[in-house]
């Protein structure tokens, strides 16, 4: 059996609740907060990476 649908009126279909607005707010200060950690610890990780390469080049010249 077909459940029935109930009619909704047109005023209540562009209503943005506060719930609405709390989630997209978090959501969006979550995104935020994530690209800043990636891109900080990106820059971290970039440095570390270049230390590690430079002394493995140092570490390979011939001495003398």
């Amino acid at each position: 059996m077909a459940r029935k649908q109930i009619p909704i009126k047109r005023e209540q279909q562009c209503v943005v609740t506060l719930r609405t607005m709390l989630l997209v707010l978090t959501g969006s200060l979550l995104v935020t907060l994530s690209v800043a950690v990636f891109i900080t610890s990106y820059g971290y990780f970039r440095n570390y990476v270049l230390d590690q390469l430079a002394g493995h080049a140092r570490d390979g010249l011939p001495s003398g």
